[in-house]
C-alpha cells in the first residue's frame, strides 16, 4: 500500500488538502477541520470515539461501520490504520528514507552496539550517520532524548527529516519487535537490514515466542522486500538458530555471518580485559582487527558490522584499521576506570542470555588472567524491571548465581511492583544454584548501596558486573522517574577515596 492508493478515494482536489492537514490518533488531543485516524490500540479502540468528534475534514478508519450516518467528508477505510499513520508521516515528512542510505538493525541483544559500530562505520567512509536507537537519537553532536527503542511514525520521520536537513547521508536504527508489530516504519525504504539473534523477551507483550519472532521476521520478508532501494542485503547471523528460519524476500540478497558458520566467518586469535584480536575470512579472503572491545557477543557485532561493509562495497583492508580506534558504547560493557585496578563494567544486559553471555566472558577473562596465589573474584550487582516479563527472573537468578561468586540482588526500575516482591522472584533461581554451588547471594533493595557494597567487597584484580540498565540515567519507582545512574554512582564511589 503506497501513499497514492492510501488515498485512492479521495477526490483530487482533496488529495491536494489532505496530506498538509495535521493527523491526529488521539481523540482526546484532536482539532476539527483535520483528519482523524481511527486505531486498534492494546487499551482503547478510537474507532468508538468517532461519532462523539466534532467533525473532522477526513477520516481514516479499519471499519465503516463507525462512519456516523451524518459524515459527509471525505474518508479511507484500510485493513490497517496503523501503517496508514506511518505512510502519511512518511509522505509528510518529503520521504526522507529516500534519500539515506538506510541500517535496520533487530533481535533481541546487541541492537545498540551494532547500531553505534554501523554509524562508526559510516561516518568513517563518508556517509554522516543519523542514530535512532535504545540511548538516544543523534546526528554529530545534535542530540534528542527518547524513551524508546524505535519511536512512533511522526517522530521518527521527523527525525529522518531533521537528519537530512542536518547533511545526513545515512541512517542507523535499531528496530524493536513493538514497532515491527505496530507498523511504525513499515514504510521506511531500507537498504540494508541486520538479524542480530533471538532469545527470550518482551513475552509480555507479544503472548508467545513464535509471535515474537514473527514480528522481527517483518523487516525482511514485508518491509526490506518492499523497498524501492536498487541493491538490498539480509545481513542474518548464522550462529543463531532463528537466522535460518527467517523468511526473506526474493529480492534480498543475504550475507550470514558468524564465529562458527557463516559466509563471513570471525575466528578469536586473543583476548584480554583490554580487547580482542579476531581474523575475519570471506571467500578466499581474510582480515585481522584488534577490536577494543571484549565478548563473543562484541565479535559478532563487528561481524555483522563488516557484512554491511561487505554489501556496501567498502574497503575492507581499511575498515579493519578503523575499528582499532573504536571506543566502544555507553552502557555497553562500558568498563569504569579507577585507581584500585578493579575491572568494573557497566552492561545494559536485561535478558537472560544476555547476562549470560556477559558474565561467561568475565569467567574466561578472569581465568586467563588468574594468578596462581589469588582466585579473582566475580561480583554481580542486578535486578529485573517491574510490570515487565516475570518469566525470565528466575532464569536470570540462576545464570548470575552460576557464573558470579558474589550475587547483590537489588532494584532496577521496580515502577509498581513491590521491590521485594520482584528480587525474591529472582531468588526463587538462585536458590536452586546456592544449594548446588555454594554461592553467596546477598539483597539490598537500594541500588546505590547494592553498588557501594560490591566495590567495597571487591578486591585488586576482581571484576565487578552492574547489569540490567546500562546508559540510563533514571531509576522508576511507582510512576516516579528518578535521576540515576551506574556509571555516575561508580565514579562518585572512587572519586571519594
Amino acid at each position: 500500500m503506497n501513499f497514492n492508493e492510501l488515498l485512492k478515494n479521495i477526490t483530487v482536489d482533496e488529495r491536494e488538502k489532505l496530506p498538509l492537514l495535521p493527523i491526529y490518533t488521539n481523540h482526546k488531543e484532536f482539532q476539527p477541520g483535520s483528519i482523524f485516524v481511527a486505531v486498534k490500540g492494546n487499551v482503547f479502540d478510537s474507532h468508538t470515539a468517532i461519532a462523539s468528534l466534532i467533525r473532522p475534514y477526513g477520516l481514516i478508519l479499519e471499519d465503516k461501520a463507525f462512519l456516523p450516518k451524518d459524515y459527509t467528508g471525505p474518508y479511507l477505510v484500510v485493513s490497517s490504520t496503523r501503517q496508514a499513520v506511518d505512510i502519511l508521516y512518511h509522505a509528510l515528512n518529503q520521504f526522507p528514507s529516500q534519500k539515506l542510505v538506510c541500517v535496520g538493525i533487530t533481535g533481541t541483544n546487541g541492537k545498540t552496539t551494532t547500531s553505534h559500530m554501523i554509524e562508526y562505520l559510516l561516518n568513517q567512509n563518508g556517509l554522516p550517520t543519523g542514530v535512532i536507537g535504545t540511548i538516544d537519537h543523534h546526528f554529530k553532536d545534535k542530540v534528542w532524548k527518547t524513551s524508546l527503542t524505535t519511536p512512533g511514525s511522526q517522530e521518527f520521520y521527523e527525525r529522518l527529516f531533521n537528519f537530512v536537513g542536518l547533511g545526513a547521508k545515512a541512517l542507523s536504527v535499531e528496530v524493536s519487535s513493538h514497532a515491527l508489530d505496530q507498523f511504525r516504519m513499515s514504510s521506511t525504504q531500507f537498504d540494508i537490514g541486520v538479524f542480530t539473534n533471538l532469545t527470550r523477551d518482551h513475552l509480555d507483550y507479544h503472548g508467545s515466542f513464535e509471535n515474537y519472532f514473527a514480528a522481527k521476521e517483518k523487516l525482511f520478508s514485508e518491509i526490506l522486500e518492499r523497498s524501492t532501494k536498487k541493491n538490498k542485503f539480509a545481513v542474518i547471523n548464522a550462529d543463531d538458530s532463528y537466522g535460518s528460519q527467517l523468511r526473506i524476500g526474493p529480492s534480498i540478497e543475504k550475507i550470514t555471518y558468524g564465529l562458527n558458520s557463516g559466509d563471513l566467518r570471525g575466528t578469536l586469535l586473543g583476548e584480554s580485559f583490554a580487547g580482542q584480536i579476531l581474523e575475519v575470512r570471506y571467500l578466499t579472503q581474510s582480515w585481522k582487527v584488534a577490536l577494543p572491545l571484549v565478548g563473543n557477543f562484541n565479535a559478532l557485532n563487528f561481524l555483522a558490522t563488516f557484512a554491511v561493509a561487505l554489501a556496501l562495497k567498502l574497503n575492507l583492508q581499511k575498515v579493519c584499521e578503523q575499528f582499532q580506534s573504536f571506543q566502544g558504547v555507553r552502557g555497553r560493557m562500558q568498563r569504569v576506570p579507577n585507581s584500585q585496578e578493579k575491572y568494573v563494567f557497566v552492561d545494559y544486559a536485561h535478558t537472560p542470555d544476555a547476562l549470560e553471555n556477559v558474565l561467561k566472558t568475565l569467567a574466561q577473562l578472569r581465568n586467563q588472567l588468574r594468578n596462581s596465589d589469588k582466585s579473582q573474584k566475580i561480583i554481580t550487582v542486578f535486578g529485573c524491571g517491574g510490570d515487565r516479563d516475570k518469566g525470565k527472573r528466575p532464569l536470570m537468578g540462576a545464570i548470575a548465581s552460576e557464573w558470579s561468586d558474589e550475587v547483590i540482588l537489588t532494584s532496577d526500575n521496580p515502577r509498581t511492583e513491590f521491590p521485594l516482591q520482584i528480587i525474591e522472584e529472582i531468588q526463587a533461581g538462585c536458590k536452586k544454584q546456592v544449594t548446588d554451588c555454594k554461592k553467596q547471594v546477598s539483597v539490598e533493595v537500594d541500588r546505590k548501596k547494592a553498588i557501594h557494597k560490591a566495590l567495597t567487597s571487591a578486591q585488586k584484580g576482581d571484576a565487578i558486573l552492574i547489569a540490567g540498565k546500562g546508559h540510563e540515567d533514571y531509576q522508576i519507582i511507582g510512576k516516579t522517574t528518578h535521576p540515576f545512574s551506574d556509571v555516575q554512582v561508580v565514579e562518585e564511589y572512587f572519586k571519594n577515596f
